[in-house]
């Protein structure tokens, strides 16, 4: 049996820390929204107890989240004698805010738990997801939504159709380290989906990414003269927000070539 699935990227279209937990994770509020920038899983059962990934990214075939969700599904789950051939085709770029990793182990869950017939609820999955990883557990969950606490607190929500270019800098950013780097504002209080409709909030790692990686200063301070740049996660990627194909196309134009910049649409329902 085989099964081929689209593993969706998204973006945050802010983010606020709020505090450090007691179990070392931070609590946050943010907008996560799914985009049409992919990667493309194949999931084909073989015989033998391996699984082998091959990749378009030879270092993805040795050190992958992949198989750490799989592991853990096993384990779990009891399942024995149950191998995986595994075919990444990767779109997302790596360390770059858009959650590709994540993404991928929420896509394997699903695989495995059809592939194998262990037939685990959705819930389930979220809950397992997140000893691996505490963005994974909206990748399993459908539409766009306003996330809360470390990740787990997921409540979907309506975003209007969009269109968004995308400027990735070639720098692969550790999530973990950007969190190291926090220092919790004491005035930073909860906000609400008015703050951001209001533009009253953006993303904390903003002036952290930008003072750690002067390349990126550099790039950031020349891109924002063609608009309100955002970055979305801990970072790697910058991104202007447009109403339509049309404003988006062509504010793609007027962007230096060097700068490799992507157009890619909001996905509403997925």
């Amino acid at each position: 049996m085989k099964l081929q699935y689209k593993s969706y990227a998204k973006l945050n279209l802010f983010i606020r820390i709020l505090e450090k937990r007691l179990d070392g994770y931070h609590n946050l509020q943010s907008i996560f929204e799914k985009i049409n920038l992919f990667d493309v899983l194949t999931f084909e059962s073989r015989r033998d107890n391996k699984i082998l990934i091959k990749s378009n990214i030879k270092a993805l075939e040795k050190e992958n989240i992949i198989i750490d969700v799989i592991n853990l599904m096993k384990e779990k789950s009891k399942v024995k004698n149950i191998g995986l051939n595994i075919n990444l085709r990767k779109n997302i770029p790596i360390g770059a805010g858009l959650g590709g990793g994540s993404s991928n182990a929420a896509t394997a869950l699903i695989a495995v738990n059809r592939l194998w017939k262990i037939n685990k609820s959705n819930e389930y999955l979220k809950r397992l997801s997140l000893s691996i990883g505490s963005d994974i557990p909206f990748f399993l969950s459908h539409g766009n939504a306003w996330i809360e606490g470390r990740g787990d607190i997921i409540t979907s929500i309506y975003t209007k159709p969009r269109w968004y270019v995308l400027v990735h800098a070639n720098v692969c950013i550790s999530t973990k380290k950007m969190y190291e780097l926090v220092r919790i504002n004491k005035t930073n209080h909860k906000c609400d989906y008015d703050d951001y409709t209001k533009n009253l909030v953006g993303n904390d790692f903003l002036n952290i990414v930008l003072s750690t990686f002067p390349k990126l200063r550099t790039m950031y301070n020349k891109l924002s003269k063609f608009g309100n740049l955002n970055l979305t996660g801990t970072g790697g990627t910058f991104f202007f927000i447009c109403d339509s194909e049309f404003e988006a196309k062509n504010l793609h134009e007027t962007i230096p070539r060097k700068y490799n910049p992507k157009v890619v649409e909001s996905l509403i329902s997925l």
